[in-house]
């Protein structure tokens, strides 16, 4: 049991093997009080349970899937003054539940519990009830314990699992019984405080959602990232080809061991090097190119990331090419090679080593 600074520490009356940790109250810091139970756990999968949830006879066995991140099923259930009797005897009984989220449930049904997630299915995870096996867990770097307030840690490791190219699932029939209405029953400031969630979040999901569409705001973790090889360019290609990525939008421009272009050596968005880590473990799309291409259409080639679009591209093969972050960090975790994607030769053009930048851009 991992306690997270209460005045007075929990005292469990079992005689289950069961040790209280706990850490000093700094805020609301749930997310580094799971780590901190999760450092001390042994086994191979960790199981996380709210101190308001009671996990129903069957529980553990429905939350050991494989890799996936299963999520478990929340039922509302007022249990007030309920002795551990009275609760044992609702196992066996029809209890009268509490109505629960409807875009939570909508959520599991048009993902058929999540097994056809998508990028944007990191919503539908829930720390209330989570299994994760214990090495992944570790190796993703567990929750975000920089987070302090009411949730977003949960949407935060969902995301970056389904990133990692791992499965999310939601298994129904892995019941616990939260006491209580869901947060809009419970707090009279619930629209603020999911607002503050989102706002946490920004800065680490990459998503529209989160996010919103054309935000100005430079977050260091872009939705997309793009290293481009400057190698052999003239500094007309190379201001060109740097500025035609970013009209995209969230976008983060790597140049490799290039020095960024003077254009740009104040832009956030502009970085020497390689995609860095925490970038491809939160980015959801990745391209390459090299810095002597451009937009055939002006609007810049990190908007044509398109399933439909261009067609496998050998490594190193293709001036232009796409992958999803997904994608290529399951080709990484696997050892295979990462499946590019070469965009259609009619969506972008040469820049002549000669180009006159002024001309180019009123063209």
């Amino acid at each position: 049991m991992a306690d997270d600074g209460s005045d007075t520490p929990p005292v469990l009356a079992t005689d289950l093997d069961v040790r209280v940790v706990r850490q000093d109250d700094l805020g609301f810091r749930a997310a580094a009080a799971r780590n901190l139970g999760a450092r001390c756990a042994r086994g191979r999968r960790l199981v996380f349970v709210d101190a308001d949830c009671v996990p129903t006879p069957g529980f553990l066995r429905a939350m050991d899937e494989g890799s996936a991140l299963v999520v478990g099923h929340r039922q509302h259930l007022d249990m007030d003054g309920w002795s551990r009797a009275e609760l044992l005897s609702a196992f066996e009984g029809s209890p009268v539940f509490l109505a629960g989220p409807a875009w939570l449930r909508h959520g599991y049904d048009e993902t058929d519990d999540l097994r056809r997630a998508d990028d944007a299915s990191f919503r539908f995870v829930i720390s209330a009830a989570l299994s994760a096996p214990t090495d992944l867990f570790w190796e993703l770097g567990g929750f975000d314990a920089d987070l302090v307030g009411y949730g977003g840690e949960d949407w935060d490791l969902g995301h970056r699992w389904w990133t990692a190219g791992l499965d999310l699932l939601h298994r129904p029939e892995a019941q616990v019984w939260h006491h209580g209405p869901d947060l809009p029953g419970r707090r009279e400031d619930w629209a603020h405080v999911k607002n503050a969630e989102t706002a946490a979040l920004a800065s680490r999901i990459p998503h529209p959602v989160i996010r919103g569409s054309g935000s100005p705001v430079v977050h260091r973790i872009p939705r997309t990232a793009v290293q481009l090889d400057l190698a052999g360019c003239t500094a007309g290609q190379a201001l060109l080809s740097v500025e035609d990525w970013l009209t995209a939008g969230d976008v983060a421009v790597f140049v490799g061991d290039a020095d960024v272009p003077g254009a740009f050596v104040d832009d956030p968005r502009v970085r020497r090097g390689s995609i860095t880590d925490d970038v491809r473990a939160r980015s959801l799309v990745w391209f390459r190119a090299t810095g002597s291409v451009r937009s055939a259409t002006g609007h810049g080639l990190a908007g044509r990331a398109d399933p439909a679009l261009g067609v496998p591209a050998a490594d190193g093969a293709a001036p232009v090419a796409w992958v999803t972050g997904r994608a290529a960090n399951a080709a990484v975790r696997s050892r295979e090679p990462v499946p590019w994607r070469s965009l259609p030769r009619d969506s972008w053009r040469t820049i002549s080593p000669g180009v006159l930048v002024e001309q180019e851009r009123s063209r």
